[in-house]
C-alpha cells in the first residue's frame, strides 16, 4: 500500500510560484509511489493579499488548520509537504500546520522553501515569533531548497545531511501555432515576464530600455504580468504602475513598450519564442520558473548576480548575462551586448537548452523531490 503524503499548497489563480509548484506536485508522477492528499491554502483574491492580517486570511488559516486535525487522525500520513511562508501572517499558519502534523499525525514534516530570504525573515522578528519559529522548524525531519547556496537558510534547525536541494522543473508548452524569432530577424524584443513589482525590477528595465534605445535599432520591451503591490519597497501596486506609465510617457518612446497585463500559459509560450532576450533584474528571488523558460526557449537571460540561486543557473557569459540588481546601466550595456552580437545570442541561446535539458526539466525535478520525500520516510520508519 502505497503512503499518505499530504501535499500542503495553494493552486493558481493566483499565479505565483508557489501555487505553480503544488499543481505540478500533484500532477506528476510522484503519485506512483505515494497517496496524494490535497490540503489547499489556496485564497482566490490576487496577490496583493497575501502576508496581510485581514479577516478571510484568518477565516482560510483557521480551516487549513481544522482540517490538517482531521486529516491527520483519519489518515495517520506518513510524510506532510509543506512549502513556509516568508512573512508572519503566512508562517504562523504554516508553523502551526508543522507542529499539528509532527504532534499529532506523527508524520515526518518536509518544509519546502520557494524563495532565499527565510533567515532574514527569522532574524527580522521579534524575539516571541522567532521562538515560535524555532520551535516548528525543529519539528520538520526535512528541509527542501531550491540551490546548494540556500542551505544556510535552514542551518539553523535541521542537520546539513537533513537538507535537500531540489532545483525548479519546468515543461514549455507546445503550442501549433508559436514561431520562433529568427537570429537576425529586423527589430529586438526584450521580454520581461512575471509580476510587475519594483523589486523584480520592472524600473529597472524601464530605465534601461531608455538607455539602450538609441543603440538599438528597433527596439521593443515587452511586459508580460500585472502590477502588484510590492512588499519590500511598501508601495502600491498603483503607484507602481503610475511612475513607470509615466516614465515611459515623459521619455517620447512610449510606441517601443508594451504592457500586455497577467498572460496565460498560450501566450507565455508565444512571448518566449517571440523574443530575443529575458530580462529579470530582481532584488529577491528563490529560482525562477521563468527563467529556465527562457533557457528552454532557447533565450539568452539578463539576471540579478548574487540574487538567490540564479547564478546556479544562468552561467555568466555561456547561457546569459549576469548584472548587478538595481542598475540600470548594468542591464542597458547587456542589451546592447546581446542586440548587436546575433551569433553570441545564437551560441548562449543553445548553451541554455542544453543546460535546461540535463538539470531543469520535470522529469528531472520529479526525481530529486521523491529521492528526498523518500529518504523523509525512511527516516520517520
Amino acid at each position: 500500500m502505497k503512503p499518505t503524503l499530504i501535499v500542503v499548497g495553494p493552486v493558481p489563480p493566483p499565479f505565483h510560484g508557489c501555487s505553480v509548484s503544488t499543481v505540478m506536485i500533484l500532477q506528476s508522477r510522484l503519485q506512483e509511489y505515494f497517496r496524494f492528499i490535497h490540503l489547499d491554502t489556496s485564497d482566490r483574491r490576487d496577490l496583493n493579499n497575501l502576508g496581510r492580517w485581514d479577516v478571510r486570511n484568518v477565516a482560510l488559516a483557521l480551516r487549513s488548520l481544522a482540517r490538517m486535525v482531521w486529516v491527520c487522525v483519519a489518515n495517520r500520513p506518513a510524510i506532510v509537504c509543506i512549502p513556509i511562508s516568508q512573512n508572519r501572517p503566512g508562517f504562523l499558519r504554516d508553523g502551526l500546520l508543522i507542529l499539528i502534523s509532527r504532534w499529532l499525525g506523527g508524520a515526518e514534516v518536509a518544509v519546502y522553501l520557494h524563495g532565499s530570504a527565510f533567515d532574514r525573515f527569522y532574524s527580522s522578528s521579534g524575539r516571541m515569533f522567532r521562538a515560535f519559529i524555532d520551535l516548528s522548524m525543529r519539528s520538520a525531519g526535512t528541509g527542501i531548497v531550491l540551490g546548494d547556496r540556500l542551505r544556510p537558510e535552514f542551518a539553523r534547525w535541521i542537520p546539513p545531511e537533513r537538507i535537500a536541494v531540489v532545483p525548479n522543473g519546468v515543461v514549455l508548452e507546445e503550442v501549433s501555432d508559436v514561431s520562433r524569432k529568427l537570429v537576425g530577424e529586423v527589430g529586438f524584443t526584450v521580454l520581461f515576464l512575471g509580476n510587475l513589482l519594483k523589486f523584480k525590477g520592472v524600473a529597472v528595465v524601464i530605465d534601461a530600455a531608455l538607455r539602450a534605445i538609441d543603440l538599438v535599432p528597433g527596439l521593443r520591451v515587452v511586459f508580460g504580468g500585472r502590477w502588484t503591490d510590492d512588499p519590500m519597497y511598501g508601495e502600491s501596486a498603483d503607484s507602481i504602475r503610475r511612475e513607470c506609465l509615466e516614465k515611459v510617457s515623459r521619455s517620447g518612446h512610449s510606441s517601443s513598450f508594451e504592457f500586455l497585463g497577467e498572460v496565460d500559459r498560450h501566450e507565455v509560450t508565444r512571448l518566449l519564442y517571440g523574443s530575443d532576450v529575458l530580462v529579470l533584474p530582481s532584488e529577491n528571488e528563490g529560482l525562477p520558473m521563468v527563467i529556465i523558460e527562457a533557457m528552454a526557449a532557447g533565450l539568452p537571460v539578463i539576471a540579478s548576480r548574487g540574487v538567490g540561486t540564479i547564478p546556479d543557473v544562468v552561467i555568466d557569459g555561456e547561457t546569459g548575462i549576469l548584472v548587478p540588481p538595481r542598475e540600470p546601466g548594468a542591464v542597458a550595456e547587456a542589451i546592447v551586448k546581446l542586440a548587436s552580437d546575433p551569433e553570441l545570442r545564437r551560441r548562449m541561446g543553445q548553451a541554455g537548452q542544453l543546460r535546461y535539458k540535463h538539470e531543469y526539466t520535470v522529469g528531472i525535478w520529479t526525481e530529486r523531490l521523491k529521492l528526498a520525500l523518500t529518504r523523509s520516510r525512511s527516516r520517520a520508519a
